[in-house]
């Protein structure tokens, strides 16, 4: 049943996930049309969102430039929509027109060495794999097909604290667009034209 939200009645992910119980689709996703928009994982809540406090969160969080005002709808997933996925999952995803970007946040994570900072790349990559699965399995029980449905991309979001790692981290974009046929970025800045 549509929902009068082509972001999400496009891809008909409120027929995917039961409306009852702690973790309801109707709970899961907040929608927004700032010009300037900053996702954080707040740890209060447990889940991703919009960040109403943007000078005091910039550090930790997804700048989203939506110069056109357009609809974002911010799709909280983990401890949100699924809870305790084996193998972890992605903290969420934003949906603008046709446009789905999975964001996981690894803004607690320290990379005090370089065997932590590739643990974890490999958690954050691991996290958006599972998600990448999830979300495909889910929505072939509707005959549609994630990837040619909808322009998919990830981000990984760091603590600006984290080690710069760029040589890592082309790397690691480069055998993502190789073994997703996807876009990954390390931004902290998404821009929604």
């Amino acid at each position: 049943m549509a929902i009068g939200i082509l972001e999400i009645d496009r891809l008909r992910l409120d027929e995917l996930f039961p409306n009852n119980g702690k973790h309801a689709f109707n709970q899961a996703w907040t929608l927004r049309t700032d010009s300037l928009l900053l996702v954080i994982d707040d740890s209060r809540q447990k889940r991703t969102v919009f960040s109403e406090d943007i000078e005091h969160d910039r550090d930790f969080g997804l700048f989203v430039i939506n110069s056109k005002n357009d609809v974002v709808v911010l799709l909280a997933i983990d401890h949100a929509l699924v809870d305790n996925h084996v193998g972890g999952i992605t903290d969420c995803a934003l949906l603008h027109q046709n446009q789905v970007v999975f964001v996981e946040f690894k803004t607690n994570a320290l990379g005090s060495s370089e065997p932590s900072t590739m643990s974890t790349f490999n958690k954050a990559l691991s996290q958006l794999k599972e998600t990448i699965r999830y979300f495909e399995n889910k929505l072939s029980t509707l005959a549609i097909d994630l990837k040619s449905s909808s322009d998919v991309s990830c981000h990984i979001i760091l603590a600006h604290s984290f080690p710069k790692a760029t040589a890592a981290k082309q790397d690691i974009e480069l055998a993502f667009l190789e073994e997703e046929g996807l876009c990954l970025s390390f931004e902290s800045q998404l821009t929604f034209s």
